[in-house]
């Protein structure tokens, strides 16, 4: 019976499916943050829990994306009234504009994600 010797690889694999599954997290929030843009970029007026109307575009123009660690990334905005807008107020009614992008990008994002490595 011959000596067969192997060679253990997987500290090396384990970081090339980490940079893999990173950058498709990086495309998916990305695309996250497109969506969201765009959508934002449609309707004048809104109605409640529908994304709310284009005025100055400043909600529109501060959406970003951010890598929290190595598996997570962040996406919102640094405009106040962006939370007010998705949470509503007792004053106004909500325009969900974050929930409603998850709600129809979940399955675009999904095939993003995983993509071959």
């Amino acid at each position: 019976m011959a000596n067969v010797k192997m060679k253990w690889h997987g500290e090396k694999v384990e970081r090339m499916i980490l940079k893999g599954v990173s950058k498709n997290l990086d495309r998916a929030a990305m695309e996250w943050v497109r969506f969201a843009q765009q959508r934002l970029s449609v309707a004048q007026v809104s109605r409640p829990m529908d994304y709310p109307g284009k005025d100055m575009g400043q909600l529109r123009r501060n959406i970003a994306w951010e890598k929290a660690s190595e598996l997570v990334r962040r996406v919102g905005t640094n405009v106040l009234y962006g939370r007010f807008l998705e949470l509503g107020t007792k004053f106004m009614q909500k325009r969900p504009w974050m929930t409603l992008t998850n709600n129809l990008t979940r399955t675009k994002l999904a095939k993003i994600i995983g993509r071959k490595i």
